[in-house]
C-alpha cells in the first residue's frame, strides 16, 4: 500500500505521462488564445471573451509538492514547470485536505519554486476537494483543466465529478483522472454502493464530456495504473506516440475493458464497449 499520498513505484511513469498531457493541453490553450487575439478569426463575442480570459487549473489532490519515494517534484510543481513556458494568465488552485501537507506545499512554492511569475496566480486551498471545486467552477465560464489523482479508490468520487460536470461553467473545463483499474475494481466489487462505485463505462457516461482518452497500462503493472482524459473538444487528438488512445479506438477500448472488468467478467461478457 502507498503510505504517502500519490507516492508509489509507478510515480516516475506517472510524472512522465502527466508532463506530456499538460504540455499538449497548454500548447492547445496557447494556440486558442493566439487565434482569439486575431480580430479576423471566427469567434463570436462570448467565446472570444472566454478564450481571452484567465485559464483555470485545479489540482484536486496536491499533496506537499514533493515525492519523497521517487525523489521528484509533485504534480503542483510539475504543472508550474510546464506552464512557465507560456505567458497567458492562469488561475491556479492547489487543493489539499490535510493541513500539514498544504502548509508544506505553500512553503515550497514560496521558497523553492523557480517560476516566480506564476506564484501570484497560485492559490493553496485546504479542505474537502468536492466542497471546494464547485465554488471555483461557479466563478464563471473559462477554459480549464481539473486534475484528479486521489489517494485510493475510496476517494475517487465519480458521482461528484459527474455532478460538477453538469455545471454550465464546466463546458470548457477538461478533466484528467489518475486511476488504478485493479484498485477501483476491488473497491467496486467489495461495495454494495453502486452509486459510489459504478462500472467505469457508466461512470464516464455520467460525466458531461463527449470524448475520452486513455493511456496504455505499463507492462506487468498489477495495479493497472492509467490516465483518463475527458474533453468536449471534438478535434482533440490522441497522443498515440505517448500511448494515449481514443477510448473508442480498438487500442483504447481494449485498455478500458481491462481496467473496467475482471478477467472473469471479460470471459463471461466479451468485449462490452466496442
Amino acid at each position: 500500500m502507498r503510505d504517502i499520498q500519490g507516492q508509489g513505484p509507478q510515480t516516475t511513469e506517472k510524472q512522465y505521462a502527466l508532463e506530456k498531457v499538460l504540455g499538449q493541453w497548454l500548447g492547445i490553450i496557447n494556440r486558442i488564445k493566439i487565434k482569439a487575439q486575431d480580430p479576423t478569426s471566427k469567434y463570436n463575442a462570448s467565446l472570444r471573451e472566454i478564450a481571452l480570459g484567465d485559464v483555470l487549473y485545479v489540482d484536486m489532490n496536491s499533496g506537499s509538492g514533493w515525492n519523497e519515494k521517487a525523489n521528484c517534484i509533485g504534480s503542483p510543481l510539475l504543472f508550474l514547470q510546464e506552464a512557465n513556458e507560456y505567458d497567458f494568465g492562469l488561475d491556479i488552485n492547489f487543493i489539499e485536505k490535510k493541513a500539514d501537507r498544504a502548509t508544506e506545499l505553500y512553503r515550497r512554492l514560496r521558497e523553492e519554486c523557480q517560476h516566480e511569475k506564476l506564484l501570484p496566480m497560485c492559490n493553496v486551498r485546504t479542505g474537502d476537494n468536492h466542497e471546494i471545486l464547485p465554488t471555483i467552477i461557479d466563478w464563471g465560464k473559462r477554459y480549464g483543466l481539473v486534475y484528479c489523482d486521489p489517494d485510493g479508490p475510496e476517494n475517487l468520487r465519480m458521482d461528484e465529478l459527474a455532478k460538477i460536470s453538469r455545471n454550465q461553467n464546466f463546458r470548457f473545463v477538461d478533466l484528467l483522472i489518475r486511476i488504478s483499474g485493479t484498485g477501483y475494481k476491488r473497491a467496486k466489487n467489495g461495495s454494495k454502493n453502486d452509486q459510489k462505485y459504478p462500472n467505469l463505462k457508466v461512470a464516464l457516461q455520467s460525466i458531461n464530456k463527449t470524448k475520452w482518452f486513455i493511456r496504455e497500462i505499463r507492462e506487468q503493472d498489477p495495479w493497472q495504473w492509467t490516465f483518463l482524459f475527458g474533453t468536449n473538444w471534438p478535434d482533440y487528438k490522441a497522443m498515440a506516440n505517448e500511448r494515449f488512445y481514443d477510448i473508442t479506438s480498438a487500442s483504447g477500448a481494449a485498455i478500458f475493458n481491462k481496467i473496467s472488468f475482471t478477467i472473469q467478467e471479460q470471459q463471461s461478457f466479451g468485449e462490452m464497449i466496442r
